[in-house]
């Protein structure tokens, strides 16, 4: 009953807004592949590169140099949600925009998946990202996407911005009696082909168990040749009693050949040596339609090798 309620919801949100005289855009992504995982069933589904998404986003003049934002998104059909996870679970969020920046309230990305994904050149595929493989948390000590955080976005000053945020008690740790708040500053440079971005994150619980009771830093840099383009990472989300590892690096080179993109990232883990691998490959064959490749091998210290690949396409409008 609650999901029949949701298409009539937006419709008459809608129609207020267009009563506002807002811009509202309706958009979506929708990525389906062919996959293979050592040790698992070959598959179709959606998703193995980016999250397949659809949502709604507007701006409405509101005199005075301002204006008012929001965005709502739902992502990837085919996951199992929990019986409290919102419908809009990707994005949520409404705020104010003018000269003085932009201030948003809401579940957004977080500051430091919006300040160095940049620096991964297959944006963080989701089934073969090399940092992923390595267990590197090159976005941060976090979840990438922050539950009802308050963010601030400078206006770019002459290719320098600033991202800032605070995250309330307990809404990144679900029930974790030993949650507390989280709050995240991003640096960012960008100069022509030159980009450089640091992020910095305290922990969100006292559960000395978890990588999330560490504070989380990271560096990334970028530059583009115009024949090739370079990239690499350095990230220090600490380490737990318990063994596990947020520190290391990742590094990537990417060509445009032909008329389509070809890259490779290498990613480690400075404490577990584990190590990731990935090639990527995707080319434009039809308007907003994209075909790609992605190939990645994960090579733990101790254990065996595992390759992934998927062959799919993407449709965004």
């Amino acid at each position: 009953m609650k999901m029949k309620l949701i298409p009539a919801a937006i419709l008459a949100s809608m129609s207020m807004i267009g009563a506002a005289h807002a811009d509202v855009t309706v958009y979506g992504l929708f990525d389906l592949a062919y996959g293979h995982t050592d040790g698992a069933d070959d598959t179709v589904d959606f998703s193995r590169n980016s999250t397949t998404r659809l949502g709604v986003k507007g701006s409405t003049d509101l005199g005075s140099g301002i204006k008012g934002n929001f965005q709502l998104e739902a992502g990837n059909p085919q996951a199992v949600k929990g019986a409290n996870e919102p419908f809009f679970n990707r994005q949520a969020w409404a705020g104010l925009a003018g000269k003085f920046g932009e201030v948003r309230a809401g579940t957004q990305d977080s500051v430091t998946f919006q300040t160095l994904i940049p620096y991964d050149l297959n944006y963080d595929s989701n089934r073969t990202a090399a940092a992923d493989a390595a267990g590197v948390p090159t976005y941060g000590g976090q979840n990438t996407i922050s539950k009802t955080t308050v963010m601030y976005i400078s206006p770019d000053m002459s290719g320098f911005q600033a991202r800032v945020s605070a995250t309330q008690k307990g809404n990144n740790t679900g029930t974790d009696p030993r949650a507390k708040s989280m709050y995240a500053l991003g640096l960012s440079y960008n100069n022509g082909p030159l980009s450089v971005g640091a992020a910095f994150e305290t922990g969100s619980t006292d559960d000395t168990t978890s990588l999330r009771s560490n504070a989380f830093s990271g560096l990334g840099l970028s530059y583009d040749l115009g024949v090739v383009k370079v990239s690499g990472a350095a990230v220090n989300g600490g380490t737990t009693a318990a063994g596990l590892s947020g520190r290391g690096t990742i590094v990537g080179i990417q060509a445009p050949i032909a008329g389509a993109t070809f890259g490779v990232q290498y990613a480690k883990n400075s404490d577990t040596q584990d190590t990731g691998t990935e090639f990527f490959a995707n080319k434009e064959v039809l308007k907003n339609t994209t075909a790609y490749l992605d190939y990645g091998i994960k090579t733990p210290n101790v254990g065996a090798k595992v390759v992934t690949y998927s062959v799919g396409m993407i449709y965004a409008f």
